[in-house]
């Protein structure tokens, strides 16, 4: 890495006297790989040449080349990152984050033209035959292409508005995000593009005025964001890696790290789920059944982050609250979710009035929200005929995050109702 960072300093400082095409062919002539290399050399190799290539995009200097001869060296480095990428898995994620970061500097035109005949084998195939690093690669085209063009792109893969993250492909991502695991005990780069795509909302304006026709189309969106990340971590998290292996339940834990930090208030309490929940306290607790030495420090970790983020955030605070205080009036295991020294201290602040008041007006609201995505939905549908599977599941999406509001308010009540009871 220090090897790199030179290398970019030097691009960067002589750009005249250095070019980026003498780079690569000294990098081709220095960095052979021979037959008689072993495992550690060839390794050594390949990081070379993988951290040259990104020196060279990382100078910023593609944009500084004219058309054919950017063609030309987008096409060489393309080539070489594939090559070692191929050559050995470990470098798959990081080959293809240096890739992605190429495509950025790349118009999309250009981009089709002069990428796109190389990548396509990576992305080829059944989605939920994809590797990790090709549903890294999946998400990073559809942010960069039109929509059109992706769908072209790939007539055999389902998206939404040009995406690959939509409800009818979630059971399709279940296996190449369970195959992240592979970079254990580290989070893949895939799911920060994914926490990337859900978490995308504006921020709402308090002193704006009445909405008008537009505010209330990026209400519906942000409705339908809503719906989908909780249909997402379901389907995902909940029962994709929590009732897996240890190497994913730690990849939850470190999802739900990331994941804090950059969610709207409204989507926390989507990914407190009592499954979640019950995986963290049990893993705190987990001496028994050999879990301890695994999951114990990355849970207690993830406990820490959830108790600091809840003391900024009243919505994340009331939501794990509540969910904590209804695992044990449901026989959840209460005294289990207390612990750790900061889920008893949050669980003895409990909740006052205000919160009460504040937590069912943000779960109203969210409510509401849905029925008016679902009266978005029901006007842009076809006037006769059958749904299509789009419509159903953005139905569907709605239905279930109604529910869900509805079930949080009655947890909410309940346990009301039991802290006024007590003396």
């Amino acid at each position: 890495q220090g090897f790199g960072a030179a290398l970019v300093e030097l691009l960067v400082t002589f750009p005249k006297e250095v070019a980026l095409e003498s780079v690569l062919t000294l990098m081709e002539e220095s960095m052979q790989l021979q037959g008689s290399m072993k495992g550690p050399e060839e390794r050594d190799m390949l990081f070379g040449r993988v951290f040259t290539c990104a020196a060279v995009i990382r100078s910023a200097r593609l944009a500084t080349l004219a058309a054919k001869p950017r063609a030309a060296l987008v096409e060489r480095v393309v080539k070489e990152l594939l090559f070692c990428l191929g050559r050995k898995t470990f470098l798959q994620e990081l080959g293809t984050v240096i890739l992605c970061e190429l495509l950025r500097q790349l118009p999309a035109a250009e981009l089709q033209a002069t990428a796109w005949p190389l990548l396509a084998p990576v992305v080829a195939g059944p989605l939920d035959e994809w590797p990790p690093h090709a549903l890294l690669l999946g998400l990073e085209l559809g942010k960069l292409l039109p929509h059109a063009t992706m769908a072209a792109l790939l007539p055999g893969v389902t998206l939404q508005g040009g995406s690959l993250l939509c409800s009818r492909n979630l059971p399709a991502l279940v296996a190449p995000l369970k195959a992240a695991s592979s970079s254990h005990p580290q989070l893949h780069a895939v799911w920060g593009a994914l926490i990337e795509q859900l978490a995308a909302r504006s921020k709402p304006d308090a002193f704006a005025p009445k909405p008008s026709k537009e505010e209330r189309k990026e209400e519906r969106k942000k409705a339908e964001s809503d719906a989908l990340f909780r249909e997402f971590w379901r389907a995902v998290v909940e029962e994709g890696l929590l009732p897996s292996t240890l190497e994913r339940k730690y990849m939850a834990f470190l999802l739900v790290q990331r994941a804090i930090p950059r969610l709207a208030p409204e989507q926390l309490p989507f990914a407190l789920s009592p499954p979640l929940l019950r995986t963290l306290v049990h893993s705190i607790d987990g001496e028994r059944d050999g879990t301890h030495f695994v999951l114990k420090p990355v849970a207690a970790a993830t406990v820490r982050a959830l108790v600091s983020a809840a003391h900024e955030s009243p919505a994340l605070r009331i939501a794990l609250v509540t969910q904590l205080l209804r695992a044990g009036l449901s026989g959840g295991g209460y005294d289990r979710s207390t612990a750790t020294r900061a889920l008893r201290q949050l669980l003895a602040e409990g909740l006052d009035a205000s919160g009460e008041k504040e937590y069912a007006a943000m779960l109203t609201a969210a409510f509401c929200r849905q029925q008016d995505a679902a009266q978005g939905a029901a006007q842009q549908a076809p006037a006769a005929g059958t749904p299509s599977l789009e419509a159903q599941a953005r139905e569907h999406q709605v239905y279930t995050s109604r529910v869900w509001a509805v079930e949080q308010l009655f947890a909410l009540a309940k346990c009301s109702v039991q802290r006024h009871r007590k003396p």
